[in-house]
């Protein structure tokens, strides 16, 4: 088995680094400069939409479309800013920081969710090492929000197992000031709330009104605060989802993406980059979905609610009628905020050894050869 794994690894990553580094970018990659200083190999850590949060940090939402990136993560940019200075390496600087304490936390957070849900010391750790080793975890090093949100959506999720629902209800507040994914976190935590009481079988008392209340309510709150800046500030309320429109994001039911997906790779050439690029964001997925089923009746609800909420949501808000052929761009990376199957795949690296080699050999080999993609011009997001 240890051998079968090893070479699917190998095949892997064979079949990658041949795609994605012979075809360079529609767009052109940029110049690397003979000497790389520190401060330029920071910068090139901010990426795509990292630019943009860092952006929106120093100057505010100047334009409409910006209403699409939600105002946590510049916000705590600009906070950081105060002690990095506003220069356009201290900007960065601070950007990343952010990012990479909200890694931080969102370490913490697997590791606390594990740590509780299998009592054991070594599946968390497993959890931890099958996260860091998913070939798209890179962006968790990135001026992203990925580290950020599933740190909160952690603490939501934790928080709500311990019955600790004022503590649940801020994390998922926040969460949904930070991705409108938050939104997942609903239906876990109101799931949660019930079946903690469905022993005792009471309904709510009175005085537990405010509690279910900050339950039901915590990202709906959140985005109804955002809506009311985008309000004052673009004069529409939605502006962010009139923002995501001009992305060419549009609401859809998930088969007709998943139809869409496969009309992609069939046009693609097995062979080209359009393939692999395809690949990378829809394999993860469907990964994702089959841990969701293997794992459903040793999970607990609540969790397998949270995944099936983040695979119905990511496929139904596909990009339409772009000029990348890739319905699904980002979905790959939206997957690191599936905490429950981090879990799963934690517990069972530990029974499997082979499997914990394919997972993190293989996953830090693909890691590494899409970090040099990215870092060299390549369009990942």
């Amino acid at each position: 088995m240890w051998w079968v794994a090893t070479r699917l690894m190998l095949l892997v990553v064979s079949y990658i680094s041949l795609t994605f580094l012979s075809t360079p970018h529609p767009q052109g990659r940029p110049t690397i400069p003979t000497n790389v200083t520190l401060a330029y190999t920071v910068s090139r850590w901010t990426l795509w939409d990292g630019n943009v949060y860092r952006a929106i940090a120093l100057g505010n939402y100047h334009t409409s479309i910006t209403a699409a990136f939600f105002p946590l993560y510049p916000l705590l940019i600009r906070i950081a800013m105060v002690f990095t200075g506003t220069s356009k390496t201290q900007s960065f600087a601070a950007a990343l920081l952010v990012g990479n304490l909200g890694t931080l936390g969102a370490f913490f957070g697997v590791g606390l969710l594990a740590a509780r849900e299998r009592k054991l010391v070594a599946a968390a750790s497993g959890s931890l090492r099958v996260l860091a080793a998913y070939p798209l975890a890179s962006f968790l090093a990135a001026a992203y929000t990925d580290g950020l949100f599933l740190g909160l959506a952690c603490g939501a999720l934790v928080c709500a197992r311990r019955g600790s629902w004022y503590w649940a209800a801020l994390w998922a507040f926040l969460a949904g000031l930070t991705r409108p994914t938050a939104v997942i976190l609903i239906l876990p935590l109101v799931w949660e709330y019930f079946h903690q009481r469905m022993p005792r079988r009471t309904l709510p008392q009175l005085r537990a009104v405010p509690r279910l209340a900050l339950v039901v309510g915590a990202v709906p709150l959140a985005l109804a605060s955002y809506s009311v800046y985008c309000a004052i500030h673009f004069h529409d309320p939605l502006a962010y989802l009139h923002a995501q429109a001009r992305y060419n994001i549009r609401a859809q039911w998930p088969w007709q993406t998943i139809f869409l997906i496969a009309q992609q790779l069939l046009h693609a050439s097995s062979s080209s980059f359009v393939h692999a690029r395809i690949l990378v964001d829809t394999l993860p997925v469907c990964a994702i979905a089959l841990i969701c089923v293997v794992g459903w009746r040793t999970r607990p609800a609540a969790m397998s609610l949270y995944l099936v909420g983040l695979i119905l949501l990511t496929l139904s808000s596909p990009i339409v009628g772009a000029q990348f052929p890739d319905a699904i761009a980002g979905a790959g990376r939206f997957m690191l905020a599936a905490a429950p199957a981090w879990l799963d795949l934690g517990r069972w690296s530990v029974r499997s050894p082979w499997l914990d080699t394919l997972l993190v050999s293989g996953g830090f080999a693909v890691q590494a050869l899409l970090v040099a993609f990215v870092l060299t011009g390549g369009w990942l997001i």
